[in-house]
This record gives C-alpha cells, structure tokens and sequence, in this order.
C-alpha cells in the first residue's frame, strides 16, 4: 500500500566544484567542512563552496482544495 507524505519546507547543505554538488549534508558540521577542505586541496584549479539549498512550500494539496471549493461556490 502507497501512503502520501506531506511535503515540508526544508534546508540542505551542499558541497560543491564548479557549481555541481558532490556532497549533500542536512546540516553543517566537521564532516561537512572536511569534506570541503578535502575537495579544495583536490581541486586547486576549481571553485569550491558551500550553499544552502531552501526548499519552501508555496501551495500544497490542502490550499489546491480551499481554491477549488471557493472557486466552484462562486
């Protein structure tokens, strides 16, 4: 049997060369900034660095219901 989960807003942290994540962590501790120094002393030639990637939830299921209720009663 399949159960929907409901999405949430969230935050990760990537490690990233040139732009393209080889890392991912939930948040960031030693590991995440030993995995960065590891990658710099790698790639010398490269840009590393660290981002927050945000996820938010602008309109889930639950709105899409309320929209749908209000716009049939009109």
């Amino acid at each position: 049997m399949w159960v929907k989960v409901q999405q949430t807003n969230h935050s990760q942290y990537h490690v990233r060369v040139d732009g393209k994540p080889v890392y991912f962590n939930g948040c960031i501790n030693k590991h995440t900034f030993a995995k960065y120094r590891e990658l710099c002393k790698e790639n010398p030639e490269c840009y590393v660095d660290i981002v927050r990637v945000s996820t938010d939830i602008i309109c889930n299921q639950g709105i899409y219901h309320e929209f749908k209720l209000h716009f049939e009663a009109v």
